[in-house]
């Protein structure tokens, strides 16, 4: 069976109940007759899992060449195709990462480690990525974020895209918190709290004003 994500992403559910979200462009697919007892899929893209454990059953995501094996866990995998790295980060539980070239590693909750597939190796990302799975249900948190690394996260969320037209303003500092709200509602909270403006010009939302307050 195979499940894909086109421009949008979604949630499911897998025979054993455990659920997973696929961001924007992603396939995850797997063998349906085997899956009760063999919980392997395969992965092409970005997805969360939040997995009910059975210890006769190990759930193992296979992606760009690299096991991920749960261990009782919620964690995100980021593994697209055209992309040299794959990145796992754990929100819960622990999950073990293995294959033929590196020995098993053990990620326990808070932690992330990007997988190069040119070098074959695996290296701690120090300060985990923030907003890793907001695709999943659009909860956006802003805590002394830059503009610019701002727009990066809504950017990736949503459909309009935000340009900085102003060097000066990507160095401002947001902190917000926002949940499943329109990008324009988004833009006019930052927008009003920096005291500067935004127009749209064809989808593009552009942020411009001369400096922030």
């Amino acid at each position: 069976i195979t499940m894909q994500s086109f421009d949008s992403a979604f949630t499911d559910t897998l025979p054993d109940g455990s659920t997973y979200t696929l961001n924007k462009k992603t396939t995850v697919s797997y063998a349906n007759n085997t899956y009760k007892n063999k919980r392997t899929l395969q992965l092409k893209g970005e997805a969360f899992f939040d997995v009910v454990h059975n210890n006769d059953a190990p759930f193992i995501i296979e992606a760009n060449g690299l096991m991920i094996e749960d261990i009782g866990t919620s964690f995100n995998v980021k593994a697209y195709p055209d992309s040299e790295f794959v990145t796992i980060s754990v929100l819960s539980g622990e999950v073990k990462i293995y294959n033929e070239k590196i020995q098993p590693t053990t990620l326990k909750a808070g932690e992330e480690i990007r997988y190069s597939t040119h070098k074959e190796a695996v290296s701690p990302i120090t300060e985990p990525t923030p907003n890793i799975a907001a695709y999943k249900d659009k909860l956006v948190i802003f805590d002394n974020t830059t503009l610019q690394n701002a727009a990066d996260v809504l950017n990736s969320l949503y459909d309009e895209k935000i340009k900085i037209e102003n060097d000066a303003l990507k160095n401002c500092v947001i902190n917000a918190t926002f949940h499943n709200e329109k990008i324009e509602d988004i833009v006019n909270v930052i927008t009003e709290t920096l005291n500067i403006k935004s127009k749209t010009e064809n989808n593009t939302i552009i942020i411009y004003g001369a400096s922030c307050k």
